[in-house]
């Protein structure tokens, strides 16, 4: 019997370390540039699922139902800026934004947004911007903005019947102007603003937006973007990763960097652990996008993509649905999805101009870093990395590439502090560099 029991164990064991080290395992996900629908700026990206979604921005509606692979533009409204979108389920949800730049305009649609329908017309008379929409449910929605006067003043605007109906309101005269909007759920609800005084603010609510609590953010930070998981725990992106866990009131920094590269236009955590920050940084000569990401509820972040995009497209809108499939949308009209990648390397969009291996980024690094290559000509490649006695504990690629530049992700999550060396073998051209962990 005990040896029985011993062959099993053994077995089982065996199993475990055929799963953990097959092909399988080595499959990672990251981002890709899957499309660019447009040249023009993109504001707002949303998708229902895997497959549906809808983004917008400088007089366009674009419309996926691949994943974000093809774009069908959307007929709508010349002169508009679009700013925001949220859906209530796959057919049913708002787009806002401005008509020539000063009036807000509210369109709806009920499939989709193969098409919509214009609920709230611009008045050409007043400066009413529209900046941010929430659906609570099918047939309610709150959508925010400032009325520009002197002084100015923040607006809700809220419907209960499906947008036949709007009711337009102020909550305070201190308030200037309410910015961003999110719901959990059809009754609870936060949005971030501005007073009068340049300081920031955070509006929630329990009822459905039928009242709303204000409280003023930490000084001297001004909230740019939040994410709830319930009605308790949020997280906030200014000048580093604000936390709360009593569902608003109180803020603790969670997280500086020191380089100010971590903060965003958007945040994104789909529970507890797992979040991604999106904005744009200065890199190589210019301003791009990168995206972070946390697997410890925020306490630390890695860079996970960097200069994916052009000049100017840093990413203005993202949004998770899960840890599998996000989408993101930037400044210069591109289209950046979180997918299964077909190798490590990832193919950017910079042409070669030899076989070159860069300096890894950052460097130091802890606990991921960033290796770029070029490969002047088709050829097989391998990128090793190796400890400080030459032995290798990763290989990174070892496959044939076409030509093109490409990154891959080097994780020393599970390695000591120190030097290690890293190797690019390409035809017959060879480099060496070294990059530095340290935790």
């Amino acid at each position: 019997m005990f040896i029985a029991k011993t062959l099993l164990h053994r077995m089982w064991v065996a199993i475990l370390l055929l799963l953990l080290f097959s092909p399988l395992n080595a499959q990672q996900y990251g981002w890709k540039v899957i499309a660019r629908p447009t040249s023009r700026n993109l504001y707002a990206v949303e998708f229902t699922d895997a497959l549906h979604g809808v983004c917008a921005g400088i007089d366009t509606i674009y419309r996926t139902t691949d994943g974000g692979a093809t774009w069908q533009r959307v007929r709508g409204p010349s002169n508009a800026t679009f700013t925001d979108i949220s859906f209530a389920d796959q057919l049913n949800g708002w787009i806002v934004g401005n008509f020539a730049g000063a009036a807000g305009l509210i369109w709806r649609t009920t499939n989709g947004g193969a098409s919509w329908t214009q609920q709230v017309a611009p008045d050409t008379r007043f400066v009413l911007r529209h900046w941010s929409t929430a659906a609570q449910n099918l047939t309610g929605n709150t959508t925010v903005g400032v009325r520009s006067a002197i002084p100015d003043t923040g607006i809700l605007r809220m419907t209960t019947d499906g947008g036949v109906s709007w009711k337009q309101r102020t909550l305070a005269d201190s308030i200037a102007a309410i910015n961003k909007i999110t719901f959990i759920d059809s009754l609870r609800g936060w949005a971030l603003g501005t007073l009068r005084n340049a300081e920031g603010i955070l509006l929630r609510t329990r009822d459905g937006g039928r009242t709303w609590k204000v409280y003023k953010t930490p000084k001297p930070f001004t909230f740019v973007a939040i994410s709830f998981i319930d009605s308790l725990r949020g997280w906030a992106s200014s000048t580093g990763i604000f936390r709360t866990r009593d569902g608003g009131e109180t803020w603790q920094r969670q997280y500086f960097d020191p380089n100010g590269e971590v903060g965003g236009l958007a945040i994104s955590f789909i529970d507890s652990l797992n979040g991604w920050l999106f904005g744009g940084v200065f890199y190589q000569g210019i301003i791009t996008e990168v995206i972070h990401r946390t697997s410890d509820g925020g306490n630390s972040w890695r860079r996970e993509s960097i200069g994916l995009t052009g000049d100017f497209g840093y990413l203005t809108d993202a949004v998770m649905l899960d840890p599998y499939h996000g989408w993101a949308v930037s400044y210069d009209g591109a289209v950046l999805s979180y997918q299964l990648l077909t190798s490590v390397a990832e193919k950017i969009e910079q042409a070669p101009k030899a076989f070159a291996l860069e300096q890894n980024y950052p460097n130091p690094f802890n606990p991921a870093t960033t290796i770029q290559y070029s490969i002047l000509k088709r050829s097989p490649v391998t990128l090793k990395v190796y400890d400080a006695l030459g032995r290798v504990i990763n290989t990174l690629i070892d496959e044939i590439q076409e030509s093109g530049t490409y990154r891959a992700t080097f994780d020393g999550s599970s390695l000591a502090s120190g030097a290690y060396f890293y190797k690019l073998v390409a035809g017959e051209f060879t480099a060496t560099q070294v990059m530095n962990l340290l935790k």
